[in-house]
């Protein structure tokens, strides 16, 4: 509206107000017919966005089920799930599998072959813990402060790769807390301890010093917290001449006690509980000195036991850059056997071998009881330093190797066989893979969870079952029913982007009312692309040739209405087709999916067809002259025309409003003359009036 002040028909008498209204709302028409279009356009665009979504939704359906392997679904049952469960893959053949398992996975686990008085106390080494029986080493640093089980087992779980989970637990016993290694994997691990060399910081209590009961016949010890605890200095006291030692293993209230009725001494000690403690109580009044226990006492460090292997001999440790400075020999025997027999055999070994070479001129030899014997050698070595290894293949070696001539110091011992336990000895279990057949093939994995024993099925070993006369069976069989459900997610997919098409593009001749978009030639296009997709015949010939069992939808019992265009499913003929032929239903779906360049869309199954072609109407926009959708084209375009039609809008206000003011000025003008005009006559008439009248 135009900003003049305008006296509406005060001269006139007219409605200048109402006839300019009118007059512009004619002047409008064209621009209101610009805004019909846009709002159409609008609507357009809001059919279409649903549609992209329903296709979209399509696409993704078909994508996940346009190869073999994606397509196809097996089931797997197990006769006894007690046992073991099993998953198969697309990938899986059908078939049955005969199954025994043998044992599950093991860990290993280590118990400290004594026990102690503490967890806490700070009695132990510093230094390092070597954890032996992974792919390398793993060192283990105890400071001071952490030189406790406590300590040592947060020490452990703390240090990154050392597959070993400690803990302390309490036994009960006098000597509760013990040490458990706990594996993490099926490697079995030794604990080496002797790199914890530094004494603690902790130096042992003060010995016990006596009070003489008032009956002066007993003498009671200051009081001390533990019984049993390793906590006084040793060394030696006397008692009537009778020299006792104390030393590392007794050097506690209960050991003392034990040490002084034993040395023959007519004393009687015991250990007292009372609520101030533990004491030690000597029923006789002969004057005791503890000053000799002086020496700070040095605590054991946890150790474990491992079984031996019997049938090698394993040198200490050898410098790897090892030479002999001069010819010599070495001189194998075996000490135990009886003084009859000949129980030595010696070696030459020239100037300059290495331990390769003593092994080798050992194995070259041939001495009659080398022979005999079956001893073999072998280098082992862990990067730094080396080791001699004889070997048996059979019985118990003892034999020792002598190389005094050529180096000193090399001894020999059985090592550790940390597959098996010491006899008899609870404190150790070694680690174990899972062991197991599959039809009659033994296999050794170190997890109960197997994905590559039976190709695309993965098996879950639960217990040991199955007998070779009585195995767990395995059934891998195509899953029908998962694939039926694909199929029906297809068909319902595709009948709903088609309801879309078709309520968008009807006209209905008797309402004469149309759908937004009927007469769209894009939203025909993408209908006739979908129909095509579904009556054109899998083939694999360009010329278009069929030489497939199942070439047509229709011919596994999913047909298309000829009015609408919606899928229907004849379940019992789609059963019967997943039953008789599933190889040919999966090809006809899945046949050349994931291969690209083909020159005849017809040579795809129908899902990577609906994937390629769906693919190009659903692509997002990118711009001119890029690899645009179909429909993102056209809304694009749509959206286009929209800001056309503003701009169009916005040139055209700018003139209305322009016609407006003009309008208003030749009203206002209008009125301005009439009514000067007026006022002139009036006077006009008033004087006339005024004027004499004469007879």
């Amino acid at each position: 509206m135009s900003g003049l002040v305008s006296i509406s028909g005060l001269a006139t008498g007219m409605d200048t107000k109402s006839l300019v209204s009118q007059l512009m709302a004619l002047e409008r028409q064209p621009e209101n017919l610009l805004v019909k279009t846009q709002t159409k356009m609008q609507n357009q665009i809001d059919v279409y966005t649903p549609l992209q979504t329903a296709l979209s939704s399509l696409q993704s359906l078909m994508s996940g089920m346009n190869t073999a392997a994606k397509f196809q679904v097996q089931s797997s049952v197990v006769s006894d799930s007690s046992v073991a469960t099993a998953t198969a893959s697309s990938t899986a053949s059908s078939g049955t599998h005969e199954l025994v398992v043998n044992n599950l996975v093991k860990y290993q686990r280590q118990l400290s072959a004594k026990g102690f008085s503490s967890a806490s106390d700070l009695k132990f080494s510093t230094g390092s813990i070597i954890i032996k029986g992974g792919a390398s080493d793993i060192s283990v640093d105890v400071a001071e402060g952490s030189n406790s089980l406590n300590g040592i087992a947060a020490a452990i779980n703390a240090k990154a790769g050392s597959n070993l989970n400690a803990s302390v637990i309490n036994d009960g016993t006098g000597s509760p807390y013990r040490l458990v290694l706990n594996g993490k994997d099926t490697n079995n691990y030794s604990l080496d301890m002797s790199g914890l060399t530094t004494a603690p910081a902790y130096k042992g209590a003060a010995s016990p010093t006596f009070t003489t009961s008032a009956d002066n016949k007993t003498q009671s010890s200051t009081a001390f917290t533990s019984a049993s605890d390793l906590q006084f200095k040793t060394g030696t006291f006397t008692i009537g001449g009778n020299v006792i030692t104390i030393d590392n293993t007794n050097n506690s209230l209960n050991g003392i006690a034990d040490a002084i009725n034993k040395s023959g001494y007519n004393l009687f000690a015991k250990v007292t509980n009372d609520s101030s403690g533990y004491k030690l109580v000597l029923n006789g009044t002969q004057s005791i000195d503890m000053a000799g226990l002086a020496t700070d006492p040095v605590y054991d460090n946890p150790t474990f036991n491992y079984a031996k292997d019997s049938s090698k001999q394993t040198s200490s440790l050898i410098a790897q850059d090892f030479s002999a400075a001069a010819d010599g020999n070495i001189t194998l025997n075996d000490p135990t056997a009886t003084p009859t027999d000949s129980t030595k055999f010696d070696v030459a070994i020239k100037a300059g071998s290495n331990l390769y070479d003593i092994a080798k001129a050992i194995n070259d030899s041939t001495d009659p009881l080398k022979i005999s014997s079956g001893l073999t050698a072998s280098v082992i070595t862990d990067g730094t330093n080396s080791r001699l290894v004889l070997s048996k293949a059979t019985g118990i070696n003892n034999y020792t190797a002598d190389m005094s001539t050529l180096t000193a110091g090399v001894t020999f011992s059985h090592p550790d066989d940390l597959t098996k336990a010491p006899t008899d000895d609870s404190t150790y279990s070694a680690a174990l893979n899972a062991s197991f057949t599959v039809d009659g093939i033994p296999i050794s994995k170190n997890s109960n969870t197997i994905t590559d024993a039976i190709p695309g099925v993965t098996l879950n070993l639960l217990k040991s079952g199955g007998t070779s006369l009585n195995p767990i069976n395995i059934t891998v069989s195509n899953d029908t029913s998962s694939i039926t459900d694909k199929i029906n997610s297809f068909v319902s997919s595709y009948n709903e982007a088609i309801g879309l098409i078709n309520k968008q593009s009807v006209y209905d001749t008797t309402k004469k009312t149309s759908g937004v978009l009927f007469g769209d030639s894009t939203l025909r296009s993408v209908k006739d692309s979908l129909r095509s997709l579904i009556s054109s015949p899998v083939t694999d010939k360009v010329d278009g040739t069929v030489n497939k069992d199942y070439s047509l939808l229709s011919q596994i019992g999913i047909t298309s209405n000829s009015k609408d265009g919606t899928l229907s499913v004849d379940s019992t003929k789609l059963t019967a087709a997943l039953s008789t032929n599933f190889s040919a239903v999966t090809d006809l779906f899945t046949h050349n999916g994931g291969v690209s360049g083909l020159t005849n869309n017809d040579q795809y199954g129908i899902a990577e067809r609906f994937n390629l072609q769906l693919d190009k109407l659903t692509k997002a926009y990118i711009g001119a002259g890029g690899d645009n959708g179909t429909i993102a084209t056209r809304i694009s375009g749509l959206q286009k025309s929209m800001t056309d039609v503003d701009d169009q809008v916005a040139r055209m206000e700018l003139l209305l409003t322009q016609k407006e003011d003009n309008l208003n000025k030749q009203f206002t003008a209008m009125e301005t003359l009439v009514s000067g005009m007026t006022t002139s006559g009036n006077a006009l008439v008033s004087s006339l009036s005024n004027m004499p009248k004469y007879a």
